[in-house]
Parts: C-alpha cells; structure tokens; sequence
C-alpha cells in the first residue's frame, strides 16, 4: 500500500499521478479503460483529460458515476447535456462512455477513486487504482487542493475497485430530473 500527498506543490496531482504511472507501467495492452468515481464533478474537464491520458495509452471505454446532489438542480439539465455531447464526441473518436449518476436518500456518496484498468480476453491484466479524498474537479484532480490519496497496482485491488464501482452503480444510480436520461433533441426549424 501506498499513501501520498495529491497536490502541485507538496506532491503531484492524481491526473499527473495517473499519466506518470501509465507512461511508465503500461505500454502494450489492447483495452484500457479510465473508470470515475467522484462526488462532485466538473464536466469540462473531462475530454482535457481524456485526451491528456491518450498520450500515453490509447483508452477505449470511460466509465463515470458522480453524486448528482452535488450538482446543483438548476445546473444538472446542462450537466446531461454536456455529458451526451461529450458521449457522442468520444464515440466519434471510437471511445465508450458510460454516466451514470448517483445518489443516497439521506447522505452525499462522498467517495472518489480512479483507476486504468487493461484488460486481455476480458480479464483484468494490469493497471491502476487511486482511492482519495479528490473530487474530479480542477481543484482537487489537478492539484490545487491538497488531497490525500491511496494507490494501488494489484489485480485484486483492481477487480475491489471495479465490483465496488458497479455495486454503487446498481444500488444508488437514480434519474433526477433528466440527468440520466438522453435529452431530446429539437430538430432545427
């Protein structure tokens, strides 16, 4: 086990944490797939750092589950916009991605990790799971605040992350206003 400071100036952010990590450790595997699990979100970063991440291992499928009531409502029907716009762009560039929003009936879903997973014959082969107090934010991704953080490169951790990823998915993903939802799109008139 490994525990370290996330932050620019007493350590490194999780997002250079992550591309040092993959640079060094991961270079010819076929499937890599970048999995999110955060409380609070900033849509905008995410294509950035997709597209940072690519510059060292070709991704394929994206998976994100965030904490909706961290969005504020009158911000979350631009939030799914966003997110769809983002879906088809990604698709476009031949990547999968998955949204789905969480939420508790009495609590925020406070946690956050991410992780690299590649994956051979559908199993896991390699990769990397960070468990930390950062939101994938610029603040606290990007390293400006400073977070505390938990890394792993072991299957099993790998494989925890995932089951435990997919449990909170089946267990508090929700539909809050469209949030979950494609929007319908008008034609032009």
């Amino acid at each position: 086990m490994a525990i370290r400071i996330f932050n620019d100036k007493h350590g490194i952010s999780v997002q250079n944490f992550l591309e040092r990590a993959i640079d060094v450790q991961f270079k010819e595997q076929q499937k890599h797939e970048f999995w999110i699990l955060t409380t609070a979100i900033d849509v905008t970063l995410i294509e950035p750092v997709i597209k940072s991440l690519q510059e060292s291992i070709p991704l394929t499928d994206i998976y994100l589950a965030f904490d909706i009531s961290q969005i504020p409502e009158a911000v979350q029907a631009y939030s799914n916009e966003a997110l769809w716009v983002i879906k088809s762009n990604l698709q476009n560039s031949g990547i999968n991605f998955e949204f789905t929003s969480l939420k508790h009936h009495k609590h925020a879903m406070n946690g956050k990790g991410y992780a690299i997973i590649q994956r051979c014959h559908n199993k896991i082969t390699e990769g990397l799971v960070v468990i930390t107090s950062a939101d994938f934010t610029k603040a606290g991704f990007c390293g400006k605040n400073v977070e505390l953080g938990h890394h792993s490169t072991t299957k099993k951790d790998l494989r925890a992350f995932e089951d435990l990823y997919k449990y909170l998915v089946k267990k508090l993903g929700c539909e809050v206003t469209t949030s979950a939802k494609e929007p319908q799109l008008q034609a032009p008139s």
